[in-house]
C-alpha cells in the first residue's frame, strides 16, 4: 500500500498530487505498543493469558466452572468471562488485561479445583496444572500488573485515534501529551515502579504467592541477569525501565517520521500558537501549505496581508484563544469575509486523514451482513443493507420504503399489509 513507486499511495499521489498519504495513526500506535511488548517476560505473560482464555472459551463446562468460582470468591457484580487478546487492536488487549487481573484470584481457585478433581479428563487436568503453576509465580503477577498499568497510558489515545471526529491537529496534540506523560513516568520511574510493585504484592498476597526472583546464573542467554540488591530493584531494572524506554523510543521515532511539515504549519495558523508568538506570521512561515494549496486560495495575492491581520487579531489573547485549538473549532467562528484564505486553509486541514479505522469498521460490519452462508446475495441488495446497518442514526420510515418498493415492482400482493 505504501510503496514509494508502485504502491497504492504512490499511484494515487500521481493522479492527485494534493492527496497527502498518512499512515493510520491508530496502527502506528499499535506498532509502538507491539515493539515495547517484545520483552521476553512480557511476551510469555501474554502467551500464557491467551492460552488460558482459549482454555476456558473452548469448553462450556470449564466456563461454567469459572463462573462458579467467580461467584464464590468475589462479591458483587463482576465479569463472568475473561476476554481474549485481540491481535490487531491493542486497546482491546488492555481491556483484556484489566479483566484478567480482576479475575486472577477466581482463575487460580478454579484451576486448582480442576487439576485436583477426578471429574475432568487427564488432558484437562494436565493443562490446568501447567496454567496453575504459571499463574502462581510472582514474576507473572508483576508482569501482568506492569503491562496493564503501562498500557493504561496509551489506552485513551488509542480510543481517540479510532474515533470519527478527531482532526489531525488534535491527534498530534494528544500524541505529544501522551509522549510527555511517558517521559515524566520515565523520569519518576522509581515512584511509578513502587506503585506497580505494591499492587503486585497485594495481588500476590490474595492468592498466597510469595515475593520471589527468577533463578540467575553466571551465564544467562535467554533471560535477564541484571545485578540487583532486592527483588523490587531487579524487576525495576529488568522490566519497568526497559518497557518504558521501548515505548518512548518507538513513539518518538514512528510519530515524528509520520508527521509532515504541512501538519506543523497548520498548527501555526491556530489562535493558541499566535497568541504566544511575538512574530508576524507570513507566507514564508507556511511554505508547504502555500506550495501545495496556493491555487485553491480565493485571494492568494493578499495572503501576507491577511496573515498579518490574523496575527494581530490573536496576539496576546491567550485566554480567548485557549479553546480554539483545532481547525474545526476555529472554522466555526472565523469571519470568512475578513479571512477567506485562512478559512480555506483551515477547511483543507479538516479534511486531512488521521486514521483508517472508519473504513475498516465498515468492512467489519460487512461481515455481519454477508457471511459464507449468505454469499449469494446480490450487490445492489448488499449495498443497501450495508448502508442501513452503518447509518442507523438516520431515521427510516418503513411504510414509505414499502410504498416506494411497491411502485417500482407492481404485483398483486398488497405489501402494505405486512408493514
Amino acid at each position: 500500500m505504501a510503496g514509494r513507486k508502485k504502491g497504492a499511495a504512490a499511484r494515487i499521489t500521481q493522479l492527485y498530487p494534493k492527496a497527502l498519504y498518512t499512515h493510520c495513526n491508530a496502527h502506528v500506535l499499535n506498532l509502538c505498543v507491539v515493539k515495547c511488548c517484545r520483552i521476553r517476560e512480557i511476551q510469555n505473560a501474554m502467551d500464557t493469558a491467551d492460552r488460558i482464555c482459549r482454555f476456558f472459551a473452548n469448553s462450556p463446562k470449564r466456563q461454567l466452572a469459572l463462573e462458579k468460582s467467580i461467584g464464590a470468591v468475589l462479591d458483587g457484580e463482576h465479569r463472568k468471562r475473561i476476554k481474549s487478546l485481540c491481535k490487531t487492536r491493542w486497546v482491546e488487549r488492555h481491556q483484556a488485561f484489566e479483566v484478567f487481573a480482576d479475575l486472577l484470584q477466581p482463575l487460580i481457585f478454579c484451576l486448582e479445583e480442576i487439576k485436583d478433581s477426578v471429574e475432568w479428563n487427564r488432558e484437562t487436568r494436565a493443562d490446568a496444572q501447567s496454567f496453575f503453576l504459571a499463574l502462581t509465580r510472582f514474576p507473572f503477577i508483576f508482569t501482568l500488573i506492569l503491562t496493564k498499568d503501562v498500557l493504561a497510558y496509551t489506552k485513551a489515545l488509542s480510543v481517540k485515534l479510532q474515533g470519527r471526529y478527531v482532526d489531525i491537529v488534535k491527534a498530534y496534540q494528544e500524541i505529544r501529551f501522551v509522549t510527555s506523560t511517558l517521559h515524566s513516568a520515565r523520569v519518576n520511574v522509581t515512584t511509578i515502579h513502587s506503585r506497580v510493585y505494591q499492587k503486585a504484592l497485594e495481588v500476590a498476597g490474595k492468592v498466597n504467592v510469595e515475593e520471589s526472583l527468577p533463578r540467575t546464573t553466571g551465564r544467562q542467554q535467554h533471560r535477564g541477569n541484571v545485578p540487583a540488591s532486592s527483588a523490587s530493584d531487579y524487576y525495576r531494572k529488568q522490566l519497568t525501565i526497559p518497557m518504558l524506554d521501548h515505548l518512548i523510543n518507538e513513539m518518538g521515532y514512528r510519530f515524528s517520521e509520520s508527521s509532515s511539515a504541512v501538519v506543523s504549519q497548520i498548527t501555526r495558523l491556530l489562535p493558541p500558537s499566535l497568541a504566544v508568538s511575538d512574530n508576524i506570521l507570513s507566507s514564508a512561515d507556511i511554505p508547504d501549505l502555500v506550495k501545495m494549496y496556493g491555487d485553491d486560495l480565493p485571494a492568494a495575492a493578499a495572503l501576507d496581508t491577511e496573515l498579518h491581520s490574523w496575527t494581530v487579531k490573536w496576539s496576546g489573547s491567550v485566554q480567548f484563544a485557549a479553546d480554539k485549538d483545532t481547525p474545526s473549532k476555529v472554522l466555526n467562528q472565523i469571519d470568512k469575509d475578513f479571512f477567506p484564505n485562512v478559512g480555506q486553509l483551515l477547511k483543507i486541514a479538516c479534511t486531512l486523514s488521521v486514521t483508517s479505522a472508519e473504513c475498516e469498521r465498515s468492512i467489519s460490519r460487512l461481515r455481519f451482513l454477508k457471511t459464507c452462508m449468505r454469499s449469494g446475495m446480490g450487490e445492489s441488495r448488499l449495498n443497501g443493507l450495508t448502508l442501513l446497518h452503518v447509518h442507523r442514526d438516520i431515521p427510516c420510515d418503513a411504510e414509505a420504503v414499502v410504498e416506494e418498493f411497491a411502485k417500482r415492482n407492481p404485483r398483486r400482493l398488497q405489501l402494505s399489509e405486512f408493514c
